[in-house]
This record gives C-alpha cells, sequence and structure tokens, in this order.
C-alpha cells in the first residue's frame, strides 16, 4: 500500500461532466457515419475507373489515326484494340481518316468514347 502523501488525491467531476445519458452516442454516429464514408469512397474509385478509361479511349484513337496515316485501316484497329481493348470503327470522311474508340466501363461506370481526326496523306 502507497503511503498517503503519495496517493492522487480523488477529483470530484462537476455534474455538468457526467455523460452517463451519451452513453453509446459514438456508436451510433460512427453506425450513421461510416456508410457515408463508404459511397463518398465509391464514387471516387468508379470516377477514377471512369478517367482510366476515357484516357486509354482518347490514347487508343490518337495511336489508331496516326497508324492508318501510316500503316492502313487495319493495323490501325489492331494498335487501338491492343491499347485500349474496346471497340475500334476507323474511317474515312473526305480527306480526313477519322478512329473512333470506344471502352465499357465497369459496372455501373459509362463508357469512355474518343474521337480522333488527321488529314489523310495524298
Amino acid at each position: 500500500m502507497r503511503h498517503p502523501a503519495l496517493r492522487r488525491p480523488r477529483v470530484q467531476r462537476p455534474a455538468t461532466l457526467n455523460r452517463g445519458h451519451e452513453r453509446g452516442s459514438v456508436s451510433v454516429e460512427l453506425a450513421l457515419g461510416l456508410p457515408s464514408v463508404v459511397l463518398v469512397l465509391g464514387f471516387v474509385l468508379a470516377g477514377a475507373s471512369w478517367v482510366h478509361a476515357d484516357i486509354a479511349a482518347t490514347h487508343a484513337a490518337t495511336t489508331a489515326v496516326r497508324v492508318a496515316l501510316t500503316e492502313g485501316d487495319g493495323a490501325a484497329a489492331a494498335a487501338a484494340t491492343r491499347i485500349a481493348g474496346g471497340t475500334v470503327v476507323i474511317t474515312r470522311e473526305g480527306d480526313w481518316i477519322v478512329a473512333r474508340v470506344s471502352v465499357r466501363g465497369k459496372g455501373a461506370v459509362p463508357d469512355a468514347v474518343a474521337d480522333a481526326r488527321v488529314p489523310a496523306q495524298p
């Protein structure tokens, strides 16, 4: 047993700090707040997935028109498919070579579509 002089004195809490009636409120706040955090995280991840698909589609479309200009439409479609893995359509509209690449979104993410065009060389 400790010497009486070494004991910490007991401090009486004021009645206003007695929070017995709020017991468990942190659990309730966590139960209400955690689904909101998870939902926001889901939206952020879905947005990042769509941005990734959009960048891949844009890169594939620009690559496709450059390859179509030098090596032909078949090689262009193959190159764009290797890059984005989506649907590739190469068309010639007058003096322009146009590539349209569509990449399917995963889950609830919308599809990403990108077009690129380059003037055809004689």
